[in-house]
This record gives structure tokens, sequence and C-alpha cells, in this order.
């Protein structure tokens, strides 16, 4: 009787490798690469441009994440420029995966801090209209939460309490624009309330 000789690596090494491809699927899957503790406060400090995405229409409107002398807290901000007279939006989003901590908090309240950079010289709109959207997943996920403000002040910063939400138990986007207008923003805080 003859027998068929196998050539290569033994079945059970095929075996082993295939259980170490799954066991580490399995792996990343059940630890998010980029988890991070929530929540969370931003005050655009460090490299903001590696945590947040500009959205701009080229030639219209801008985003700069960097140095300004007129930063609330420490020397970064967030500028957004939309033009006074282009009706188009200039803005930034994050998406935040939370690592998520016991006890869980039910609720979330959000703020940050904003002015409006005049236009000089040629026209001048009194406020620069602002827009902080919540996203459950991605950029393109279910709106969660929507709010929108006018800021007026040129001369210092206002505090914008945009307002709570539940607590996100899965990753979230971050999204703010301005429109007919430049803003500048600054700290942006996250604070948990009610755990359980």
């Amino acid at each position: 009787m003859l027998r068929h000789r196998r050539t290569g690596p033994p079945r059970w090494a095929a075996v082993a490798v295939a259980l170490a491809v799954a066991g580490a699927g399995l792996v990343v899957a059940a630890t998010p690469a980029y988890a991070e503790p929530f929540p969370f406060s931003e005050g655009f400090e460090g490299s903001p441009n590696d945590r947040w995405i500009p959205v701009v229409v080229p030639g219209q409107t801008s985003v700069r994440l960097g140095n300004d002398a007129r930063a609330r807290t420490p020397t970064k901000v967030a500028s957004l420029n939309a033009g006074p007279l282009v009706p188009s939006t200039a803005g930034i989003y994050r998406t935040v995966t939370p690592d998520i901590t016991q006890p869980i908090p039910s609720s979330c309240q959000v703020q940050l801090w904003a002015r409006r950079v005049p236009n000089v010289p040629g026209p001048d709109p009194q406020s620069v209209e602002m827009q902080f959207k919540l996203r459950s997943g991605g950029p393109n996920g279910q709106i969660t939460l929507s709010r929108g403000t006018s800021i007026y002040r040129t001369d210092g910063w206002e505090a914008w309490n945009v307002g709570t939400f539940w607590y996100p138990s899965s990753t979230f986007t971050i999204e703010i624009t301005a429109y007919h207008g430049r803003a500048l923003l600054d700290d942006l805080f996250f604070q948990c309330i009610g755990f359980h």
C-alpha cells in the first residue's frame, strides 16, 4: 500500500496559525485602538491637527489650528473662517472612542468658548453663526445633539453652554462649524453627571 507523503508544514502548524490570527482579531475588536478617557477637555494644545479634521470649501473658507495671541488658555485655538460674504461653512470634526469607566454617568454637558473676529477692512457682520453637532459613530453618523448660536463679542470670549446629551457608550463625532463670519474656539469641556 502506498501512502501519500505530505510536503510542507504539519497540519497542527496551520491550525495554530489560524487560531493565532483569529485570536488577534478578537483582541483588536475588544480593545479599540484609539480609546480615550471620557469626559475630556480640549484646549487645542499640543498637536490639534492630529485630532481634528478641517472641513472647508476650497478657495472660499479656511480652518487653522494653532497659535494665536488671543487664545483663552494657554496659546492655541481653532480658527474657523467662513468669510463675511460667502454663503459657506468652515468647520472641524473629531471622532472619539470613549474609554468606558465605571460607574457610568447617565448624561453629559458640553461647553466651549468662542469669540468673533472682526472683518477688517470690509463689511463686518455683527455676529458669526455657530453650529455644534454630536453624531453617533463617524462623521456621517446619526445626529444625537445639534445646537446653534450667534457669537457677537470681539473684545473677549463668550461661554457657550451647548447642551446636555446621553453618555456616549460607543464611538461618536464632535462637529463644530461657523457660518457667515470668522470665529475662534477654545476650551471645549465635557462634564458628566448622574453616576449610577
